[in-house]
């Protein structure tokens, strides 16, 4: 049985299979993809949560496998935490060997030879075409050991710099060097033009000078990611929900040209020149599809059925929290309501997994819970591990109004509390003193 999907991924990052319903990007997949063409290492930059791995996944992925000149391949490598053995050089080279692991003539000039050079070439030997390699959130890379980053942009560079590495020239002049065929030769020397991009928080770039060593001018080709432009925005809002196939869990169905408005007039950040970020648009659009459309049946969503947006957002809070078991209830509202909101200035705060386990008792297993519901969202820890937070500003409002209501209830509940405890010892004063009386008699 095939598996259904819906038009509006929420929070999570679109995937390469989803790039015929991710839109309002165009401009940048086109401007990132002529950039990556042109210059060898580039760097994409953006605030947490604008899409940069929605834009890797389902604009720069599919755009490159279309042309065939270049492989993308996305590389992940997780924050770093003790006793973790695989390292970023590690992960590099398993991305770039799966499927292609066979050796070919390179495995008899340098007997174990391990290098990334070597990997890529191999690769391109074995129909692997040239690399593209695309690290998303690249800040991970720093929570890692110094030496595990020092090794890591060591052969990076070389990948990055060298045409055939003279390690493997020597070799050739040597002479006990293997014989290789003219066509071999050539196949040597044809160019690797491996392609490099770095995608990274804005707030964590300045980490990207620890690799000026081998890596300098790395902030020379960079490209920002911003919000989505108005138009762009009313894009994604109506275009995923027209599209069709029978992979989707909805039918086709459509907002009104009043009900967009509404909605843009909420998502527009006037603090940003009136543009949008994704991924509010992405939760309030996936809320529309699963109540509106699935559980109701509507096929045009109007200004009764899209409502108000402030109470779409309100009610997302309370219905991821309903979901969770009951037993786990309690710890995630304790932490999300006491811990990852500020009392007087109405803010997110970010808390490392370790306090959330001290603190709260939440450990890993109910955290990458609320992480898929979509209520948090981690990011690595320049000293190992994740941290996590609320996944957007707007549901603020909603944790602080369900905090105010659960301390209201547990007041009234205390406060029931002490009355039943106060009331237990009246009676038993009056017991006692029935008790003395009895006993003078």
């Amino acid at each position: 049985m095939n598996k259904k999907y819906y038009r509006y991924p929420g929070a999570t990052p679109f995937t390469t299979g989803q790039q015929h319903i991710f839109f309002g990007r165009r401009q940048d997949t086109e401007d990132l993809c002529r950039l990556i063409r042109r210059e060898a290492l580039v760097v994409l930059y953006g605030k947490s949560g604008l899409g940069k791995s929605s834009l890797l996944n389902a604009g720069i992925v599919p755009a490159f496998l279309e042309e065939g000149v270049y492989t993308p391949i996305v590389i992940r490598f997780g924050a770093w935490t003790e006793g973790k053995t695989e390292t970023p050089l590690h992960l590099t080279k398993a991305a770039l060997t799966e499927a292609f692991q066979a050796d070919t003539f390179l495995a008899a000039l340098l007997p174990g030879e391990d290098s990334l050079w070597y990997h890529a070439k191999n690769r391109q030997l074995n129909g692997g075409g040239r690399p593209l390699l695309l690290f998303d959130q690249f800040e991970e890379l720093f929570s890692y050991p110094e030496n595990q980053v020092a090794a890591f942009q060591q052969e990076l560079a070389e990948l990055r710099n060298t045409g055939i590495p003279l390690r493997f020239r020597r070799r050739l002049e040597a002479a006990d060097a293997p014989d290789l065929s003219e066509a071999a030769e050539d196949l040597l020397e044809s160019p690797l033009e491996a392609r490099l991009l770095f995608a990274i928080r804005s707030d964590r770039m300045h980490l990207l000078n620890r690799l000026s060593d081998y890596l300098p001018n790395v902030l020379r080709h960079s490209y920002e990611l911003g919000p989505l432009a108005v138009e762009d925005a009313r894009d994604a809002i109506t275009l995923p929900a027209q599209a069709t196939g029978a992979s989707f869990a909805t039918a086709p169905f459509a907002f009104s040209a009043p009900a967009v408005t509404r909605l843009l007039t909420f998502l527009r950040d006037d603090q940003d020149g009136g543009r949008v970020e994704g991924i509010l648009l992405q939760m309030l659009c996936e809320h529309y599809e699963r109540k509106q459309v699935e559980a109701l049946g509507h096929t045009l969503l109007d200004l009764p059925q899209i409502g108000d947006p402030n109470e779409v957002v309100r009610n997302y809070y309370e219905e991821k929290i309903s979901s969770l078991p009951p037993a786990q209830q309690p710890a995630a509202r304790l932490l999300i309501e006491d811990g990852l909101v500020s009392d007087g200035e109405a803010m997110r705060l970010s808390l490392h997994e370790a306090y959330i386990a001290h603190e709260f008792g939440v450990g890993k297993p109910l955290l990458e819970t609320l992480v898929d519901s979509r209520l948090l969202r981690s990011e690595p820890f320049l000293r190992g591990g994740y941290t996590y937070e609320l996944s957007h500003d707007r549901l603020v409002p909603a944790v602080l109004g369900a905090r105010n209501q659960r301390r209201e209830e547990e007041a009234h509940a205390e406060a029931r509390r002490l009355k039943a405890e106060a009331e237990k010892a009246r009676r038993q004063v009056r017991t006692f003193q029935g008790l003395d009386r009895k006993s003078v008699v």
